[in-house]
């Protein structure tokens, strides 16, 4: 072995991550100790959909966040020890709002005993689905939507409302006639182990794991990435960047998109002249994005301070007053995220701010004599990708390695399968690291 090939080997590998959400912390943690990495963050801070507002004592999150216990999130950061505070909203006691009135929401056995909104033989067949789902098969229904399996397996309207109400509630969607029901149920049941409300909100994860790689990693704020470019037999990426109005160019041994999917796909196109992409272009093209239009609210103090969590039963309707449960208020006051989930393809409007405010007069009469502030987000992103029965149950592509191009991957909530929300970011960022890692190892065993 000559000297010049002595120093290739020892070389430390150069990733670039596109992207400063948690998507892209939770890739630069991953990689830190093995590679040189920086991050590219377009806005002028980190965080992207995970940023927290902050009025006069209230922290914000931009709609309703919960962390699922269970997830594959939660894990990682427990294992990092950089799990934040929080708490578990107590829905035991929550309401069902169906038919334009609340009844008990049927979350336990006594609860379902006690509820209004159903008759005895419903009660019975929800029962018997609740039990059911806990050991279904969740992946032989993956080609299957939810529509398809309600009207399949489930005999009372009213107990298909709910059954879809509670799915809506634990993934954020509501495109029963795409989604999967593998994973829909699959997503239920994760829920089933509880959620935490974060204390301050979700930028306490993202201030956690930025403090962590601060040492190790370069971070490039307010940088915007241009284009991804070749040149000749190179074998690195440059990563084409605009700063100071000069078009600056830098080589690394691997990218790692962590933006939404429209992102990637736009700098791919000019990258792919020969349609290397194809593939991997016309699934995020294809992709279903799941919205909902949310009204957050700070009051003064919860005219009906029973009243913490309310879901609509045959309106797709959320109310939940975090407050509650995470140190999100000053002493006395109340945040409360109220939203609208929104169907596949349809947007937000004025009469979607209006049915909300009304839905909280409904829940909270004279709500509106104790608002400190109020932030109306009619289009709010809960997920880029749907987990439809049409691909397998897949978010959107099926995995981080986008094929057609050396070492190029993607990470967020529309890649991969098995999980979704931000434990799909989490474990398709940390799939993404790994493979990179484990790529690099083969690499350099066999130079």
């Amino acid at each position: 072995m000559d000297e010049g090939s002595a120093q290739v080997e020892s070389r430390q590998l150069k990733v670039a991550i596109i992207g400063g959400g948690l998507a892209g912390l939770a890739a630069a943690v991953t990689l830190m100790d093995n590679a040189e990495v920086t991050i590219f963050e377009k806005s002028n801070g980190l965080g992207g959909r995970a940023l927290t507002a902050h009025k006069e004592g209230y922290d914000i999150n931009q709609g309703p966040h919960a962390l699922y216990i269970g997830g594959y999130a939660h894990k990682f950061l427990d294992e990092l020890k950089l799990l934040p505070t929080g708490a578990s909203p107590n829905i035991s006691g929550g309401k069902a709002y169906y038919k334009k009135r609340l009844a008990t929401l049927p979350t336990t056995l006594s609860s379902l005993l006690s509820t209004g909104m159903l008759s005895l033989i419903e009660k019975w067949q929800l029962a018997n689905i609740f039990k059911r789902l806990a050991k279904i098969d969740t992946e032989a229904l993956k080609g299957k939507t939810v529509s398809e399996w309600l009207d399949s397996d489930v005999r009372s309207p009213a107990v298909k409302e709910t059954i879809a109400a509670f799915i809506r509630l634990s993934s954020y969607c509501n495109n029963p006639d795409m989604m999967s029901a593998g994973a829909a149920f699959a997503q239920m049941n994760l829920s089933s182990q509880g959620v935490l409300y974060l204390d301050h909100g979700w930028e306490t994860m993202v201030k956690a794991l930025a403090e962590r790689t601060t040492e190790k990693v370069q971070f490039k704020i307010g940088v915007e990435v241009k284009e991804l470019q070749r040149f000749g037999d190179d074998t690195g990426i440059h990563v084409c960047t605009s700063e100071e109005d000069e078009v600056k160019s830098k080589l690394f041994d691997a990218v790692i998109f962590a933006v939404p999917p429209h992102s990637v796909a736009q700098i791919l196109r000019q990258y792919d002249p020969h349609d290397c992409f194809a593939d991997a272009l016309a699934q995020m093209d294809a992709i279903e994005v799941t919205r909902a239009a949310c009204l957050d609210v700070c009051l003064k103090t919860l005219p009906i301070a029973s009243t913490t969590f309310a879901l609509g039963i045959d309106e797709p309707l959320y109310f939940s007053v975090h407050s509650t449960s995470a140190k999100l208020a000053p002493p006395g006051g109340a945040l409360v995220h109220a939203a609208y989930y929104l169907e596949a393809g349809r947007t937000g409007g004025v009469e979607h701010r209006k049915r909300l405010e009304q839905y909280l007069e409904e829940i909270q009469p004279g709500w509106r004599d104790q608002v400190v502030y109020e932030r109306f987000m009619p289009n709010m992103v809960a997920s880029f990708g749907c987990a439809t029965a049409s691909n397998g149950g897949h978010q959107g592509i099926a995995g981080p390695l986008l094929k057609g191009a050396k070492n190029i991957y993607a990470c967020g909530d529309w890649v991969g399968s098995g999980h979704m929300l931000v434990d799909a970011a989490v474990s398709s960022a940390v799939e993404a690291a790994t493979m990179i890692l484990t790529s690099n190892k083969i690499m350099a065993h066999s130079r």
